[in-house]
């Protein structure tokens, strides 16, 4: 044993030997575990894409090409299909698609996927960056899907916060910050800002131990939106982007990111003062080609603003004729209280005055508190449009009927 380290002799080798053993065991054990983990991952993802794609028979619903060529979607050149499609598309100005007082209530679900569509084509985006009418359609009626049946946070309002997008930009004129590509991924990342949402909020995720709060650390329900927008993407069938270069699409996940995670109103308080010192500088500039050149030229600058374009729309019913946001507001109330229902029940714990149902009566003060906190000041400085006037109104309705009666 000539070869042997002196003062290592032959037990220390056995032992140095036994550890790398005994390590190696280990981490092929580790290794076959995360495997196991991962396929049992891909097929739960299987599954889910499965059952929640737009099915064949649902993209004839909107793009009808059996019923107008007699050939399936496969047989057809693009050509026929985007024409077939913006033929079943709504007329914009018919639903009022480029207004800030629009109202999805009289329109039904499947209406609003066509209407999704729609706002795509007005944006020529579908054109400009060679996005087919399958996929298109394809993607807007998964997304619908994507939104659970709740109470309030549900494919209406996901389609609500993606139309006020488009108006913010196209009405209110916000578009002349933001790239043609820009545009498209904001109001993608819009209409998919709140999808899969449980009906309950980021704290109840914590309180309840629930797994989202194991996976994500901040921004819960948000970054799982994030993440089930981009598996979405993945799939080429329903990959709106899939044309744009390598770069292009980084930049789409990248706006995806802002967008949605910008809807975290812990975030949003943070962001006011950034906001606010944008738009003071703003004010002091003697031209809009001045303004304009401030703002595109710092992609910081663009995308704070759009962090309050995103937080604007997300709480834009409270901006709507006062017959569409009562009607709203009772829905939202309604959400709440079912959240804190399963505070009492399942968490034994005491919900906060806005959840507890046996508060009711204060809701009209509690809404006011909302407007006044959180809502003001992203519609007071951004006073481009028609919004901070229909806001004022709400807030003025809410607060007369808080009011004592006489």
């Amino acid at each position: 044993m000539h070869f042997l380290p002196k003062k290592q002799g032959l037990k220390g080798v056995v032992q140095t030997l036994t550890q790398f053993l005994g390590w190696s065991v280990l981490n092929t054990d580790t290794y076959d575990k995360m495997n196991k983990l991962e396929n049992r991952k891909d097929i739960a993802q299987e599954m889910l894409m499965h059952h929640l794609k737009c099915t064949p028979q649902e993209l004839q619903s909107i793009l009808k090409t059996n019923e107008k060529l007699n050939k399936n979607v496969d047989d057809c050149e693009q050509k026929e299909m985007m024409k077939i499609l913006k033929e079943e598309l709504p007329d914009p100005a018919a639903l009022e698609l480029y207004e800030f007082h629009f109202s999805d209530l009289p329109v039904s679900e499947h209406e609003l996927i066509k209407s999704g569509i729609r706002l795509f084509v007005e944006l020529n985006a579908l054109d400009k960056f060679k996005v087919p009418a399958e996929v298109m359609t394809k993607w807007m009626y998964t997304v619908r899907k994507g939104y659970r049946d709740i109470t309030y946070h549900n494919w209406r309002h996901g389609f609500n916060v993606g139309q006020t997008m488009f108006t913010l930009l196209m009405t209110g004129k916000l578009k002349k910050y933001y790239s043609d590509l820009e545009a498209f991924a904001m109001v993608a990342a819009a209409f998919c800002h709140d999808i899969d949402h449980r009906g309950t909020n980021n704290l109840y995720q914590m309180k309840s131990a629930a797994p989202l709060a194991k996976l994500h650390g901040s921004s819960i329900l948000e970054r799982h939106h994030l993440e089930f927008s981009k598996t979405l993407l993945e799939d080429e069938s329903l990959n709106i982007f899939q044309n744009l270069n390598k770069r292009q699409f980084e930049n789409v996940i990248h706006l995806f990111e802002v967008a949605i995670i910008a809807t975290d109103l812990a975030l949003y308080f943070k962001k006011r003062t950034m906001f606010q010192k944008i738009v003071d500088a703003a004010e002091q500039m003697k031209s809009e080609e001045e303004v304009i050149k401030y703002i595109i030229t710092d992609q910081t600058k663009k995308e704070i603003i759009m962090a309050m374009m995103m937080t604007g729309c997300d709480l834009s019913a409270i901006t709507k004729p006062w017959e569409v946001q009562s009607k709203v507001a009772l829905m939202v109330a309604n959400e709440f209280w079912e959240q804190g229902d399963l505070e009492r029940t399942v968490l034994q714990q005491q919900p906060i005055p806005m959840m507890d149902r046996n508060k009711a009566e204060e809701l009209p003060k509690l809404q006011v508190g909302f407007i006044d906190f959180v809502c003001t000041f992203v519609y007071k400085v951004s006073d481009g449009c028609k919004l901070l006037n229909y806001f004022n109104s709400i807030r003025k309705a809410q607060n007369d009927k808080h009011k004592p009666r006489a």
